[in-house]
Protein backbone atom coordinates (compact mmCIF):
# COMPACT_ATOMS: atom_id res chain seq x y z
CA UNK A 1 0.00 0.00 0.00
CA UNK A 2 1.00 3.56 -0.32
CA UNK A 3 1.61 5.47 2.32
CA UNK A 4 1.22 8.53 1.58
CA UNK A 5 -2.31 8.14 -0.62
CA UNK A 6 -3.62 6.42 2.64
CA UNK A 7 -2.73 9.43 4.77
CA UNK A 8 -5.11 11.77 2.03
CA UNK A 9 -7.77 9.11 2.45
CA UNK A 10 -7.70 9.62 6.31
CA UNK A 11 -7.50 13.43 6.12
CA UNK A 12 -10.28 13.77 3.88
CA UNK A 13 -12.18 11.28 6.26
CA UNK A 14 -11.64 13.48 9.06
CA UNK A 15 -12.46 16.51 7.16
CA UNK A 16 -15.76 14.78 5.84
CA UNK A 17 -16.81 13.86 9.63
CA UNK A 18 -16.09 17.47 10.80
CA UNK A 19 -17.81 19.09 8.11
CA UNK A 20 -20.92 16.34 9.09
CA UNK A 21 -20.38 17.41 12.50
CA UNK A 22 -20.72 20.87 12.38
CA UNK A 23 -23.69 20.90 9.96
CA UNK A 24 -25.65 18.22 12.19
CA UNK A 25 -24.30 20.46 15.85
CA UNK A 26 -25.50 23.59 13.24
CA UNK A 27 -28.76 22.13 13.13
CA UNK A 28 -29.51 21.03 16.74
CA UNK A 29 -28.30 24.94 18.34
CA UNK A 30 -31.23 26.32 15.84
CA UNK A 31 -33.72 23.64 16.83
CA UNK A 32 -32.40 24.53 20.29
CA UNK A 33 -32.97 28.63 19.91
CA UNK A 34 -35.97 28.11 18.23
CA UNK A 35 -37.69 26.11 20.72
CA UNK A 36 -36.75 28.88 22.89
CA UNK A 37 -33.76 27.48 24.77
CA UNK A 38 -36.49 25.17 26.86
CA UNK A 39 -34.78 21.98 25.38
CA UNK A 40 -31.57 23.04 26.54
CA UNK A 41 -32.15 24.20 30.18
CA UNK A 42 -34.26 20.90 30.76
CA UNK A 43 -31.37 18.83 29.48
CA UNK A 44 -28.26 18.17 31.70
Amino acid sequence: MDTERRGERIMLHRLAVTLAFGAIATRLWEIVLDSGLSIHLTVP
